[in-house]
């Protein structure tokens, strides 16, 4: 699906409330509607997504083994950058290496409250043998902790945002001329995405009535 179908769609799923309400989303708030919407649809996509185990369901917006770029370390730990489409963390593995044995070992994710454990208790440590990896993520990076090894890099898998859309036609508010981008997800998504503008549409307008059918069918479709 184009954005301009995008958009059109959205003008016959929102046709009563224009016509009864005269209400106008011209392209440039539908623009905008839609990509604050996409952002949405995304965070209770990988909820669900999580809960369910089911990656699949949203695969095009999984990035597959991603070599991270190092942005620092300590006698402890390592430090990866995320890339900036990163929208979460889905799993990965370290290159380690000991003397002239190199393995690649699987992250744990372990809670950032829990750092004190891994840095002191002897069962929470990083074990090279036994292939005990904990890792910690805040601040966009990932920090990887080590204890009688290296880590030489880190390859993640992980959700990155949906491409954020535009239409030819208007003058964006930095004074630049818009350029049509299309969604790079797959159209039964699109359409969960133009349902929730929708709904928001008819929440910014006050229009209890038809709120209440457009979320009927979120729950529907969903």
């Amino acid at each position: 699906m184009t954005s301009q179908e995008a958009y059109t769609t959205f003008l016959l799923l929102a046709n009563k409330l224009n016509s009864d309400d005269n209400v106008n989303i011209d392209i440039a708030r539908f623009v905008l509607l839609y990509n604050k919407q996409a952002l949405v649809w995304l965070a209770q996509s990988v909820r669900k997504t999580k809960y369910t185990q089911e990656i699949d369901e949203i695969q095009r917006l999984v990035v597959k083994d991603a070599s991270l770029v190092q942005v620092g370390f300590t006698t402890e730990s390592v430090k990866f950058v995320f890339p900036a489409n990163c929208y979460d963390f889905i799993a990965g593995y370290a290159l380690a290496s000991r003397g002239k044995c190199q393995r690649f070992i699987n992250a744990s994710q372990v809670k950032n409250e829990n750092e004190r454990l891994i840095l002191f208790d002897e069962n929470w440590r990083p074990d090279f043998d036994f292939e005990w990896l904990p890792v910690t993520i805040g601040d966009n990076t990932i920090e990887v902790f080590k204890k009688d090894f290296d880590v030489d890099g880190f390859i993640a898998n992980y959700y990155r945002f949906p491409t954020a859309i535009d239409i030819e036609g208007y003058i964006k508010t930095d004074g630049t001329p818009s350029s049509t981008i299309n969604p790079d997800i797959d159209d039964i998504y699109v359409n969960e995405i133009i349902d929730l503008v929708v709904a928001d549409v008819s929440r910014i307008y006050q229009n209890p009535e038809k709120l209440q059918s457009d979320l009927n069918r979120i729950q529907i479709t969903n």
